[in-house]
């Protein structure tokens, strides 16, 4: 069973990832911001980090660049808010400090699980 991390600030966000990839089989751990969400990846080792980029405390383009130093094997997904062009910039430097894929919300169930399959099987 792969797991996933879910690092989000936003409470609701975090609570439908967890019941989504709960429900197709997943073990989750949450975390509201970056330095919980580095701290958690090194407790727990998951397959997959979901990250978002906007947060308090550590923003999520730094999480990243902790998270790939660190979790060699793990694979990362980073979102952001603010509609599909709102938050290209953000993500497209996600995707150069390492982020596997990202996904800009919102953004579908279907499109999320199928991105987060692909990813732990190493389509991307």
């Amino acid at each position: 069973m792969s797991k996933v991390l879910i690092i989000d600030d936003d409470q609701n966000i975090r609570t439908l990832l967890r019941v989504v990839h709960e429900a197709g089989g997943y073990t989750v751990t949450e975390a509201q911001d970056g330095n919980m969400g580095v701290r958690e990846a090194q407790k727990n080792q998951p397959d997959l980090a979901i990250v978002d980029i906007l947060m308090p405390e550590k923003e999520g383009i730094q999480t990243i660049h902790e998270l790939k130093n660190s979790l060699t094997d793990a694979r990362i997904l980073a979102i952001s808010g603010g509609g599909r062009k709102g938050e290209a910039g953000f993500l497209q430097l996600a995707k150069k400090m390492g982020a596997d894929e990202v996904l800009a919300k919102p953004f579908g169930v279907k499109e999320l699980t199928e991105t987060v399959q692909a990813l732990l099987a190493g389509r991307r």
